[in-house]
C-alpha cells in the first residue's frame, strides 16, 4: 500500500484503526455482522403505493432501499441497476495514486452482503430486475424527453387492479384434485403389485 493516500503503510501492522470495529476470521477476512431491528415511527407512515424509478445508475445502498421498498409493496420501474440484488463492495475504500500518471483508484474493501430477500425469482449474480421493464428511446435521446418518468406518472394516476386473492373454495378444489390423482396412482400401484406376485405352488 505504498502508494495509498489513506491507508499508511507498514511492513508489521495489518492497517491498524482501519478495522477496529471489525472481527477477523481465522481466513484473515475481516467480518462485520449487524442484525439491528429498525422500528419505524407510525406516524410518519405511508400507506399509499409506492413506485420506484431505477436504472443502471442504481448502485450500493440505492439499490438496497429500491430492494426493501419492493419487498414491501412497491412498484420498481425501469431498468436492471447498476448495483446488485444480493449484495455491494461498499464501506471502505483504498485510494490509490498511480505513480505514472497521477491518476486515482477508488478501490472497494469489504463486500456487504444484503439479508436473505422475499422476492426469490430475481437472478444470481445480478442487478435488481425491476418489476416494470422500460428503457429510454431514441426520441428521449433526441428530444430530452424521458418516457420512462412519464410511464411512471400514467401507472401512478391509472394504477392496474389489484389481483383477487385466490378463493377457499378454488384452493379447496385443488387440494380435493390433487387427493384423487394421489389415491388413484396409489391404487394403480397395487394392481401392479398383485398382478405380478408370485403364486406359491
Amino acid at each position: 500500500m505504498k502508494h495509498s493516500l489513506n491507508m499508511p503503510y507498514r511492513e508489521t501492522e495489518n492497517y491498524p484503526g482501519m478495522f477496529a470495529d471489525y472481527q477477523q476470521a481465522t481466513d484473515g477476512r475481516y467480518i462485520k455482522y449487524s442484525d439491528h431491528m429498525y422500528q419505524p415511527i407510525v406516524d410518519y407512515g405511508f400507506s399509499g403505493k409506492v413506485f420506484v424509478m431505477v436504472d443502471s445508475g442504481t448502485a450500493s445502498a440505492a439499490v438496497w432501499l429500491a430492494r426493501v421498498l419492493a419487498e414491501q409493496g412497491a412498484v420498481t420501474i425501469g431498468t436492471e441497476t447498476g448495483g446488485g440484488f444480493y449484495g455491494t463492495n461498499a464501506l471502505k475504500f483504498n485510494i490509490i495514486k498511480l505513480g505514472e500518471t497521477g491518476l486515482q483508484l477508488r478501490m472497494p474493501l469489504f463486500w456487504t452482503a444484503f439479508a436473505q430477500s422475499s422476492i426469490l425469482d430475481n437472478p444470481q449474480h445480478r442487478g435488481l430486475i425491476p418489476a416494470c421493464e422500460r428503457n429510454r428511446t431514441l426520441e428521449d435521446k433526441l428530444y430530452g424527453t424521458d418516457s420512462i418518468l412519464d410511464f411512471t406518472l400514467d401507472l401512478i394516476a391509472n394504477p392496474p387492479p389489484e389481483p383477487e386473492p385466490e378463493s377457499r373454495v378454488a384452493k379447496s378444489t385443488g387440494f380435493f384434485i390433487s387427493a384423487i390423482i394421489l389415491l388413484v396412482g396409489v391404487l394403480c400401484l397395487v394392481l401392479v403389485i398383485i398382478k405380478h406376485k408370485p403364486t406359491s405352488a
